[in-house]
């Protein structure tokens, strides 16, 4: 059976991989198709350790259709006319549209797959009598439900706006930043798990044993 360590390091790295956005003109060069694809590979391991992950899996799976739609970025082409000079400038954008609302829905079912995860680790951790670990990750499903709602709000805008949606800019960017900020915060805290001390309870086993509250499959 895989162990948490290795099923806990699929989860974050494939979150990485969504989370992460390197782009070659508008083509997306780390397609977040496969890091779903090595979340879903982790939660198939970690619910042989953890309960409650089924519709984190399912979700997962929603997003990894999503994603397809963030993989190319339409191209647009803006025209700017200087005296008698007019220039041409082709370069890839935000997509709008039902496209646009597919890309935004795949953010949404992202941040409500870290939700579902991060609220598996807070119940079991509380079963198990972890309650520092349960006190962190119910903070952590509070701050990213704000995130969901403040991502429904912005797709819901955008959908709404159309092209005109880029003058949001101004407005979401402090949203984009702080979920960022907060998938980053996230991630470290999961990955912190591999280790227990970290974010046990006084009661934490040895550094290098597998979290206490998650059944150890080794």
């Amino acid at each position: 059976m895989p162990s948490v360590r290795s099923a806990l390091a699929l989860v974050v790295w494939g979150l990485v991989l969504d989370l992460a956005d390197l782009r070659l003109g508008s083509f997306d060069v780390l397609p977040d198709v496969v890091g779903l694809a090595l979340v879903l590979l982790g939660l198939k391991d970690l619910s042989a350790h953890l309960p409650g992950l089924r519709r984190a899996k399912q979700v997962a799976m929603v997003a990894a259709v999503l994603s397809l739609a963030d993989l190319v970025h339409p191209l647009r082409t803006t025209t700017e006319v200087a005296g008698e000079m007019t220039t041409s400038v082709t370069a890839a954008g935000e997509p709008i549209g039902l496209w646009g609302l597919a890309s935004g829905l795949h953010d949404v079912a992202v941040t409500l797959l870290i939700i579902l995860v991060c609220r598996a680790v807070a119940r079991a951790a509380r079963d198990g009598g972890a309650v520092t670990v349960a006190e962190i990750f119910g903070r952590l499903v509070l701050w990213n439900t704000l995130l969901l709602v403040a991502e429904l709000l912005a797709t819901a805008a955008g959908l709404a706006l159309g092209e005109e949606a880029t003058e949001l800019a101004v407005v979401v960017l402090p949203v984009v930043i702080a979920g960022v900020a907060l998938s980053i915060w996230t991630l470290v805290r999961l990955w912190g798990l591999r280790e227990g001390p970290p974010l046990a309870s006084s009661s934490a086993q040895p550094r290098g044993s597998e979290v206490g509250f998650i059944q150890n499959g080794e």
